[in-house]
């Protein structure tokens, strides 16, 4: 009897195989579902910047960073501007002297009411030119295609002269002649 009191009993382990199997599972399970998650969160977000109202607001943020980048060099006039991008600077150049510090990816900011033209190159961080707006009759960003327009940034768009698709009687000059 005495040896049946002496004789350890034998726990029961398990095995560290098994515990690191299911540790395994647990943090492949939860990683999966994170990644779930911000699959999810990165679908809505694309259809949100998809939608017309996410360009908006897309725009108004880019409008704001910009303005708060050039209001630290220059007071500003108080409205909304017209925001372009540069894209063909060297054309731009050749066009007005006004352009000629430019360079692509410069953003042309335009204030119609104070009349006020200003360049600013966000890689530089610097103003590159401003200048007061000359209105010739045409609209300020019809630069054959150098300049991009932030479109949902407009306020209210200057539309363009339609083409008239109606023949004249000759291309002779109808002006009054002097006899």
């Amino acid at each position: 009897m005495e040896e049946q009191l002496h004789t350890p009993k034998k726990k029961r382990s398990i095995p560290i195989g098994k515990i690191l199997l299911v540790f395994i599972i647990l943090v492949l399970i939860a990683g999966v579902s994170a990644l779930g998650y911000l699959y999810y969160q990165t679908r809505q977000e694309l259809k949100f910047l998809s939608s017309p109202e996410g360009q908006q607001q897309l725009a108004q943020q880019e409008t704001s960073q910009i303005v708060a980048l050039v209001g630290k060099h220059i007071d500003l006039p108080n409205e909304e501007p017209v925001i372009a991008t540069i894209t063909d600077a060297e054309s731009l150049a050749a066009q007005s002297a006004f352009y000629k510090n430019s360079q692509n990816g410069d953003k042309l900011l335009v204030y119609q009411e104070a009349k006020q033209a200003f360049i600013y190159s966000p890689s530089r961080n610097k103003l590159v030119n401003v200048g007061p707006i000359l209105v010739d009759g045409s609209p300020i960003s019809e630069t054959s295609g150098a300049v991009e327009p932030i479109e949902e940034v407009i306020q209210t768009p200057i539309p363009s002269p339609e083409p008239t698709t109606e023949p004249t009687e000759n291309n002779e000059d109808t002006s009054p002649s002097e006899s």
